[in-house]
């Protein structure tokens, strides 16, 4: 499973005939933090979160699978730092009743994966489920308390891989609780719950669009380049971040694991966009 680490690794991109250092890694440490929680009880067949919707007498089959899946999450180094027992046995539920243990055997989960804090669902298992169940899934995920979940870790690990000392806004982790909340979210929070640490174009997708709407991306960077970055400039970041396709596309990919040879200039171009002279000056000589 993807770790929530951030580690700049040098690249560079050109403005203006002008040499700047561009550390990838802070454009992808929110996807990291959040995959970890969101596929945290995946195991090698899934770590979703699920409210059990049931009344009837589950079968001793059921209770194994459901045991293995909430022990696979309690383990995990990479789930929230909030998450109970109780978090961890509803997102059980999730994926053994939603999906059955039918459907998890069929596409090739196994109890021990589930019980494997590092797996990642089967392939198979996301291709195998009809929208109306990854509907169900997602509905259940939210009924576990998702966003309360994914909100903290999201700011446990922008703060644990960026900066020293820096912390998201409340206004952030509020907008990923929120929507990690809503209802028209819950076809992706099934996708990125059944995709692991190998998330599809759609689910990537989804994923970009949340998190460029919800962060502040210029505090992120200017915490990473370690000097301030005036008012304008950070306006001007968040300003083009949110509205250039092209870093949506590239981010995406990244997310999906997917870098291509114009990742950098694409994630870059706002801060070349929008930084003085003398703090693109800057920002290379911080990244040398």
């Amino acid at each position: 499973m993807r770790t929530c680490t951030v580690d700049w690794t040098g690249s560079s991109a050109v403005a203006a005939g002008e040499g700047v250092g561009v550390r990838r890694g802070v454009f992808i440490v929110v996807a990291f933090a959040l995959i970890s929680t969101a596929a945290a009880g995946c195991g090698s067949s899934t770590k979703a979160v699920s409210a059990k919707t049931t009344t009837t007498v589950e079968s001793a089959e059921t209770r194994q699978w459901v045991a293995a899946a909430s022990q696979g999450m309690m383990s995990s180094s990479d789930n929230a730092p909030n998450m109970t027992s109780a978090d961890a046995t509803c997102m059980a539920h999730a994926i053994v009743d939603t999906i059955t243990v039918a459907k998890l055997k069929a596409a090739g989960a196994t109890l021990a994966g589930l019980r494997d804090p590092n797996g990642n669902p089967p392939a198979s298992l996301s291709r195998s489920l009809p929208v109306n169940t990854k509907l169900a899934l997602g509905s259940a995920l939210q009924a576990c308390g998702l966003g309360r979940l994914v909100g903290p870790a999201l700011a446990s690990g922008i703060a644990d891989s960026s900066a020293k000392g820096f912390k998201l806004s409340p206004h952030s982790v509020t907008c990923v609780s929120d929507a990690f909340g809503n209802p028209s979210y819950r076809l992706f929070i099934a996708e990125l719950t059944l995709s692991g640490s190998h998330m599809n174009a759609t689910a990537s997708t989804d994923f970009a669009d949340l998190v460029i709407g919800c962060l502040d991306w210029a505090a992120i960077f200017s915490a990473q380049a370690k000097f301030p970055f005036s008012a304008s400039e950070s306006a001007c970041i968040n300003r083009s971040v949110r509205n250039d396709a092209t870093f949506k596309n590239a981010l995406a990919s990244e997310i999906a694991g997917k870098q291509s040879s114009t990742s950098d200039a694409a994630l870059a171009g706002p801060l070349l966009a929008c930084l003085t002279p003398a703090h693109l000056a800057q920002l290379g000589k911080s990244a040398s």
